[in-house]
């Protein structure tokens, strides 16, 4: 048992130390939320593979929960503003910390509109492979809807 901690602690230190050192260009985006109430995301967007990644970062004054909560709210609101096809966007919640936490956003889409979403954890082969590489290999993209266009 104290091997496999010890295993997903140091894969976990390998993706925070990516995520440190990568540039992860942080854009703070104005929304509403579910209520109607201004909402201020930090959204950074990555391009990778031929796919568009929309990292949510959770804040202080926003916490992982009311995040969650407000998910498909704010994927509808960011796919209107992007003006890109939600087939080819993932979406993940990141909350820093000691012990950070990544989540996959899933939605069926209809048209602009999530139906219905899964909010899962990542887990650690995820985490080791397909993130790792996202944050490395990925082209971090301005969110104005031009730069997106010109990444397609």
């Amino acid at each position: 048992m104290d091997t496999v901690f010890r295993d997903a602690v140091v894969r976990d230190a390998v993706v925070r130390d990516t995520v440190a050192r990568s540039s992860v260009a942080r854009e703070v985006v104005q929304l509403r939320d579910r209520t109607g109430r201004p909402l201020t995301l930090d959204v950074s967007c990555r391009y990778y593979q031929r796919r568009y990644a929309l990292i949510v970062v959770s804040r202080d004054n926003l916490p992982a929960r009311q995040l969650a909560k407000n998910a498909e709210h704010i994927a509808h609101q960011l796919m209107q503003q992007l003006q890109i096809d939600p087939a080819q966007v993932d979406f993940f919640q990141y909350h820093a910390g000691q012990c950070p936490v990544w989540r996959r956003w899933r939605f069926r889409w209809v048209g602009l509109s999530p139906l219905l979403i899964s909010d899962e954890p990542l887990d650690e082969s995820a985490k080791a492979v397909y993130l790792r590489r996202l944050l490395q290999d990925g082209r971090s993209i301005n969110l104005s809807p031009e730069a997106l266009a010109a990444t397609a």
